[in-house]
């Protein structure tokens, strides 16, 4: 996660699919992890880390957003 939020200095991380439904187990110490090992520790503002409530459905519902908008430029604007 830290390399992540290092890379493309997001503001949030989801922890999805079949993992967010074990969240609960892992996920304050993947948030305590993760605000030791990022760049600048201590010093710079922290990507908040949260589990999806989508749980596995989370995958396939993303996938389809990107293939609405898809469509939806191609029949708006003529791109693909």
């Amino acid at each position: 996660m830290a390399i992540v939020s290092d890379v493309f200095d997001s503001a949030l991380i989801v922890i999805a699919g079949g993992v967010a439904s074990s969240a609960s187990l892992f996920l304050d110490e993947a948030r305590n992890t993760y605000a030791r090992s990022v760049t600048g520790a201590g010093y710079c503002h922290l990507v908040r880390v949260r589990a999806t409530q989508l749980g596995t459905d989370a995958s396939i519902i993303g996938a389809a957003e990107l293939a609405r908008d898809a469509w939806t430029r191609e029949q708006v604007h003529g791109q693909t």
